[in-house]
């Protein structure tokens, strides 16, 4: 969806890496107060990393690394917590083989043209050699590549072929079927005969592992809200590639106007059996119908164009979760995440809700745990998303347990700049061991949020609730109340 939060330079102000300081590692006990630490660097050179002060219910379990990168990333897929790859903005692709530690930055898909204006919102892997990403944009910029020489190399499988097309969930079920989800678009039936007559949400879908791409349709052209027709300015949101979800035969959408869309869906809907009508130039196939939709309304805030379901998940057939709220509000925790015990045909909003604005929701299966974040912070729920608790304030676009992914660091703005000076941050969770043990949940601590201008990486620590946490501070101050600060 093209709404303002998710035009890369009105969602961040990026800033230049400057030359890269010496790592210093730090291990930080939780404490009930401001915590402040100083570190000595193996050159002996001192600075202070002072951290602001952040009022949570559970221990947090965040550990950050440093990605090396100034993108602002969106896209974050984890292969099994030691190979996972990320991407964003500019371009950007990364990808690490060893939990985080290092991050290797690929290269960029067409990189002599016009690759490196493009923002790569999603990304899907099945090792450390192959993966695709998807590029969400107006048109031509909405984009499809895969790489199968760890990322050295990349092939363009697919271009979105309408000018008012713009691609928001790319999402595979194993390496041959998967599924590119994007708004609804006016086309050129001269062009596109099998789509461009007509003004649905687009849909194209593969069963040879990305190389051909065929519409799906709707022959019915219903009234709006039926099928695959959108209710007036409905769209979806491309905030963490995350608005559609396949779980136990069913395919489910969320919508920015609050809807969930659901249908039973199989492998075997992949594929165009029968043609009847106009061949697709792109794919060479007759477009696949997709009827039967059920819509259901979701307690979520609505009412502009800022607001709906950006985030949804299911861990079985009938539970599921659905984040979201205002991006406009981050601060807005009402109408910000529901639940269902049916499948999705009913929905009920938070007793307790997310402490703002989500943007993700994933389901942890070790530790039994839902985790919801956003661009305040992230929550964890216990009980299927009737309550929730706030594990930090961070600020984050994305999760692919265990790693989460953001825009910026948290940095404080320079008063003599014109705007916030942010950074694009990169997350990963080391293990997913039970999360937070259950007596932490009955114990208020305090949770720090370090300063510093490097991009970061946060690992969410499972295992232990005495969390490492990797910086490279460059530039931090102490006020004289002891409020920490941090400068450009």
């Amino acid at each position: 969806m093209r709404a303002s939060i998710l035009r890369p330079m009105q969602l961040i102000a990026l800033t230049p890496l400057g030359a890269p300081s010496l790592p210093r590692f730090l291990r930080i006990r939780w404490e009930s107060s401001l915590v402040c630490l100083t570190a000595l660097s193996v050159f002996f050179v001192a600075s202070t990393v002072c951290a602001a002060q952040v009022s949570v219910q559970e221990s947090s379990p965040w550990q950050m690394q440093d990605s090396g990168t100034s993108a602002g990333l969106r896209g974050i897929h984890s292969v099994d917590g030691t190979v996972a790859w990320a991407s964003g903005t500019a371009g950007t692709v990364l990808k690490t083989t060893d939990g985080g530690a290092h991050w290797q930055h690929c290269a960029i898909p067409d990189a002599s043209t016009d690759g490196a204006t493009l923002d790569f919102r999603g990304v899907q892997a099945w090792d450390e050699q192959t993966a695709i990403v998807m590029a969400s944009g107006p048109g031509e910029k909405s984009r499809l590549y895969k790489t199968t020489d760890g990322c050295s190399h990349w092939i363009l499988l697919f271009t979105n072929p309408e000018k008012e097309g713009f691609y928001d969930t790319l999402l595979f079920l194993d390496r041959q079927n998967g599924i590119v989800l994007g708004d609804p678009a006016h086309g050129d039936p001269k062009i596109n005969p099998v789509e461009g007559g007509y003004f649905t949400f687009r849909i194209r879908v593969t069963s040879d592992g990305g190389i051909t791409w065929i519409p799906v349709t709707d022959p019915e052209f219903d009234l709006p809200g039926r099928n695959l027709m959108p209710l007036p300015g409905e769209a979806f949101f491309a905030a963490s590639n995350s608005s559609m979800a396949v779980r136990d035969g069913w395919l489910r959408l969320g919508t920015s106007h609050n809807r969930l869309l659901r249908r039973n869906f199989s492998a075997a809907g992949l594929r165009a059996v029968h043609c009847a009508g106009a061949l697709d130039p792109f794919s060479g196939a007759c477009g696949i119908p997709w009827l039967d939709w059920q819509s259901s309304p979701v307690p979520l805030a609505t009412g502009n164009s800022s607001s709906g379901i950006f985030s949804i998940s299911f861990r079985a057939e009938q539970h599921g979760i659905a984040v979201g709220g205002d991006y406009l509000k981050p601060n807005e925790s009402t109408g910000t995440a529901a639940w269902t015990a049916d499948g999705g045909e009913h929905w009920t909003a938070s007793a307790t809700p997310p402490h703002g604005y989500r943007s993700a929701v994933a389901y942890a299966e070790e530790s039994k745990a839902w985790i919801t974040a956003g661009t305040n912070g992230s929550d964890i729920s216990r009980d299927d998303g009737r309550t929730w608790r706030p594990l930090d304030n961070g600020n984050w676009n994305a999760l692919s347990l265990p790693f989460i992914v953001g825009p910026n660091a948290n940095r404080a703005p320079s008063p003599h700049s014109t705007g916030p000076k942010q950074a694009a941050l990169i997350s990963k969770s080391t293990r997913l061991n039970p999360l937070i043990h259950a007596a932490a949940l009955t114990r208020q601590t305090r949770v720090t949020s370090i300063c510093h201008s490097r991009r970061r990486i946060l690992f969410f620590n499972l295992r232990s609730m005495k969390p490492r946490i990797r910086i490279q501070p460059r530039r931090l101050i102490r006020t004289a109340s002891g409020v920490s600060n941090c400068t450009a």
